[in-house]
């Protein structure tokens, strides 16, 4: 008996009868990635001629020389804790910009154009990746990717690259680590993807996959929660775990490679937020808060990709945070509601729940759980995280394309939907590039600020700061008063510091030193405010006012350790040792490993002639803080008291190799070097 034939499943059909199945040839892809590229450049030409702004860039490349060349003391500094003054471990993305200096020297122009070089090649690879993608959920072979899966590679691509979220990651220098470290993460994934490939070269390809994840770790900490998203992967849309317990374990012991180097960079970002203090506490900030933060800014972020509109380069995190607040109970409910649909819709639209949860696994580290910093959210923030909502789009319009295709490939649907994709990415690319003109300098970057959250007193101060030194000295203090107005408390005593600066330039001393004096009472360790009473108070020849308001502060509150250090200092300077060293054992009462009270402790006794009795102190402190310059030159004093020479021009190296201008040391060292 004759058995019938099979008839040919659709998937068969547009196989041998659609143009949009078959692959593209090597002269296209090159063709397909080049012009990916360029255009993923066009937005942020202006950046070009555009230089550093104060918003870090200050800190990071013009007051920092540690990063300027590839010498060897520069590259130990870029690989040691001491780089992380900034709050981000990022070796990888110092030595990028190092080999800059080398080349062009100090180049604000030229380092832009390195970073949307850099995103560029994100754009082509994030095409390479989508295609990938999409191929493989056809059952499609590396190399052999349909025309529809590289329609929607180069959506995706170019949904992401010309948004104009991605232009504070790109047209920032500062934000170097984060062009960078996705340059290596998606070179991650592209290769992890090549290790399920049965062509034999797995072990290679696994070495490049661990390879490429430890440089996108070097650049920047964000690629940490990787093994979660390789678990999803392996789920949708490669669909190689089955559903059950023993699958989903054998899924995560897979990525067991990537564990260790995932721990060990969540150990330094943390080491490095903690460093600079800009890590919140639980007190603070509760878990409740923490949750209605995060919902605030899953929601925000895709509500940004959608609709980019008042962009702004900070978003403050109000300093009476109330979760149940309208915006933020609204985005809890909804997050709950979006997340639990897309879960009970997984069997129809596996995609939407992948993609959600790719998206909350990018963006968990900077979206509020651990919250670190002034901001409740930044566009920066999405330029890995809203990757995943891009690679969605160009499946859609794959599919669109694969299914328009079985009925004709001149069908109608497809010019609307390639005019409107058009139209979008021209809009988005010309929001882009007006969004990079704000960050032409400071006054248009806090400028901006304040156009879309009037109430933020950082960017108040920042504009007061930024327009003060340009001697637009009247406009600056109504910025700084509007500013103290909007933040009255301890977080915001530089606004009062510079107040009173900008009396004094005004010739107003009496408003000068009634803002000091009420920046100090706000906040007595603040050592800016203290310099600033000492010198007014130097010139009225009332250095005893000085002293009355550390009595005063102190009287109030005996456990200001910092404000008793900077009380001794001066008592020590004035010829009072005996009373600057009460202070310090104070101090020392009460917060025994206060480093640098430790360190003043033993100078004094160092400078008294007492090394005996400096020793253990600054032992201690040197054991605490390993690269403390001031406890190494100190050291290095007591060992040539005790006749070790040599020990101490050993510590005396050490110190200068930690602060090369340190005087106490480089004094010492020329000091001795000769006898």
């Amino acid at each position: 008996m004759k058995t019938p034939r099979e008839k040919p499943t659709p998937r068969k059909i547009a196989a041998v009868e659609s143009p949009a199945d078959q692959s593209l040839s090597t002269r296209w892809r090159w063709i397909f990635h080049v012009c990916v590229f360029v255009l993923a450049c066009l937005p942020f030409l202006p950046a070009l001629s555009q230089g550093f702004v104060e918003w870090d860039d200050d800190f990071t490349f013009i007051k920092n020389p540690n990063w300027r060349g590839l010498s060897s003391q520069n590259i130990d500094w870029m690989f040691s804790d001491a780089s992380m003054y900034m709050g981000h471990y990022q070796p990888l993305s110092w030595l990028s910009c190092a080999l800059e200096f080398e080349l062009w020297g100090l180049n604000p122009g030229r380092m832009h154009l390195v970073n949307f070089l850099i995103h560029a090649l994100n754009a082509v690879l994030l095409a390479r990746l989508t295609t990938r993608l999409i191929a493989w959920s056809r059952g499609v072979n590396s190399g052999e990717e349909p025309v529809s899966a590289w329609i929607g590679g180069a959506v995706a691509a170019m949904f992401f690259a010309l948004h104009p979220l991605r232009v504070e990651s790109v047209a920032w220098a500062t934000e170097r680590r984060d062009v960078l470290s996705t340059l290596f993460l998606l070179s991650t994934l592209l290769c992890w993807l090549r290790t399920k490939d049965k062509n034999g070269l797995g072990a290679l390809w696994w070495i490049a996959t661990l390879g490429f994840y430890w440089l996108s770790l070097l650049s920047k900490a964000w690629g940490m929660t990787l093994p979660a998203l390789l678990i999803l992967l392996d789920v949708f849309p490669l669909r190689r775990v089955e559903p059950t317990l023993k699958s989903w374990f054998q899924s995560a012991l897979s990525t067991w490679p990537f564990a260790p180097f995932a721990i060990w960079c969540a150990w330094k970002a943390n080491a490095a937020q903690a460093m600079v203090g800009a890590d919140v506490s639980w007190s603070e900030h509760g878990l409740l808060n923490r949750l209605a933060q995060a919902s605030w800014g899953s929601l925000y972020y895709v509500w940004k990709t959608l609709l980019p509109t008042a962009l702004s380069p900070l978003y403050e995190l109000e300093e009476n945070f109330d979760p149940w607040q309208r915006d933020y109970a609204i985005a809890m409910v909804f997050v709950a509601v979006l997340s639990l649909a897309l879960f009970f819709s997984r069997k129809r639209f596996p995609a939407g729940l992948a993609t959600w949860m790719a998206f909350l696994i990018l963006v968990s580290p900077v979206l509020g759980l651990f919250q670190s910093g002034a901001q409740k959210a930044a566009d920066r923030y999405t330029y890995l995280a809203c990757m995943p909502l891009a690679a969605l789009l160009g499946a859609g319009i794959a599919l669109l394309v694969e299914k328009r295709a079985l009925n004709g490939w001149r069908d109608r649907i497809l010019v609307p939907v390639g005019l409107t994709l058009l139209a979008v990415f021209v809009a988005l690319g010309l929001a882009a590039n007006a969004q990079t003109h704000i960050w032409k300098d400071s006054e248009s970057l806090w400028r901006q600020v304040i156009a879309v959250e009037p109430q933020s007193y950082i960017a108040h101060h920042n504009l007061a700061v930024t327009i003060g030194e340009k001697g637009r000295t009247k406009e600056a203090i109504e910025l700084e008063v509007r500013c103290i107005e909007l933040r009255p408390g301890k977080g915001n005593v530089d606004a009062r510091q510079y107040l009173g600066t900008l009396y004094q330039r005004d010739g107003r001393a009496d408003l000068a030193l009634a803002a000091w004096t009420d920046a100090f009472r706000v906040d007595p360790e603040h050592v800016n405010v203290i310099h600033s009473l000492e010198q007014a108070f130097a010139r009225s020849a009332e250095k005893a006012k000085l002293y009355g308001l550390f009595d005063e502060a102190l009287a109030k509150n005996p456990k200001l350790v910092g404000a008793r250090m900077e009380y001794a200092l001066r008592l020590f300077k004035d010829g009072r040792s005996t009373d600057a060293e009460a202070q310090l054992k104070a101090a020392l009462v009460a917060e025994p490993r206060h480093v640098p009270s430790l360190v003043a402790l033993g100078q004094l006794y160092v400078s008294t002639g007492r090394a005996t009795e400096a020793e253990p102190l600054l032992l201690l402190a040197s054991r605490l803080d390993t690269r403390n310059a001031d406890a190494l030159a100190e050291l290095g004093a007591v060992r040539v008291s005790q006749g070790q020479k040599d020990a101490a021009m050993l510590l005396w190296s050490q110190a200068l190799m930690y602060a090369p201008e340190h005087p106490r040391a480089k004094a010492l060292m020329q000091q001795y070097s000769g006898q």
